[in-house]
């Protein structure tokens, strides 16, 4: 329900279009459960990440979400293929390679 919104008959253009947007549900659907588990804890102290030492979101915990949540929605309005192969690799689980070819 997450992928396709409350209308399951739009198709996919192609198979970038898809993992893209899975990639994105993953993102929000992780980015909400860190957001509420953080919220009483989360401080105004801001603190850099490399993305290239950053695990799978799935194993990353909430203040490392919600890091690169904010960081993500920044780059991708100075550079949106940049951030996509971003939330590709660490929503998605691609390789570079593999995120590469879908964009």
């Amino acid at each position: 329900m997450r992928l396709t919104g409350n209308n399951a008959a739009i198709p996919f253009a192609n198979r970038a279009h898809f993992f893209s947007a899975a990639a994105e549900a993953m993102r929000r659907i992780l980015i909400e459960r860190a957001r509420r588990k953080s919220a009483q804890k989360r401080g105004g102290v801001r603190e850099r990440i490399d993305l290239e030492k950053v695990e799978l979101a799935t194993d990353a915990d909430d203040d490392t979400l919600l890091l690169v949540n904010e960081s993500l929605d920044k780059l991708a309005r100075e550079d949106p293929s940049a951030a996509e192969v971003v939330k590709l690799r660490f929503f998605g689980g691609f390789t570079l390679e593999e995120a590469g070819r879908q964009g």
